[in-house]
């Protein structure tokens, strides 16, 4: 099992508003930089930080799957 990437979903509906977020859905992510615990992940050309899993690199494609959504 692969570990969680923890992104906002407010900031997310706020950036993306024409993303659909719903439990189940797949995006497509680029990491644009890596700090020590934190990324730059592009989703459909919007640049947001993200927390990551150590082995992530810079550069690197992720294809990020949506399992919780909630008001917060």
């Amino acid at each position: 099992m692969t570990e969680p990437i923890a992104v906002t979903a407010a900031l997310l509906r706020a950036q993306l508003p024409e993303v659909p977020l719903r439990e189940g859905a797949t995006l497509m992510a680029r990491v644009a930089s890596r700090g020590e615990s934190r990324a730059v992940i592009v989703i459909a050309g919007i640049p947001v930080s993200a927390q990551v899993p150590p082995e992530v690199q810079a550069g690197a494609t992720l294809k990020l799957k949506v399992a919780e959504v909630s008001p917060e």
